[in-house]
């Protein structure tokens, strides 16, 4: 019994209901993502922030302009939300109970 390898239908039920949560908040996050947000948004690539910023930068330069770029870190930020917050939130914006 050293070789048994257990068939698992895990991976299959996961993709599908990945993929029926995907749809459902894409429907749902369209009316609260903002035009400027640019990261993680369908038909956008996660490099057009960096070209933009790049562009700005030239831009700078040639005018001999000065200005002021941000970077902000949001790696950890889903780390600090409250799950009861959360799942209220989850619920008022048209997700089940479940």
């Amino acid at each position: 019994m050293k070789d048994f390898k257990p068939i698992s239908l895990v991976g299959s039920m996961y993709k599908i209901l990945a993929k029926v949560l995907a749809i459902h908040t894409e429907n749902v996050m369209n009316t609260f993502i903002g035009d400027s947000q640019i990261a993680f948004v369908k038909n956008h690539q996660i490099l057009d922030s960096f070209v933009i910023a790049k562009e700005i930068i030239t831009m700078w330069k040639n005018d001999n302009t000065g200005g002021l770029l941000v970077k902000l870190d949001f790696e950890k930020a889903y780390d600090c939300v409250d799950n009861g917050v959360l799942d209220t939130m989850m619920r008022l914006i048209g997700f089940g109970e479940k």
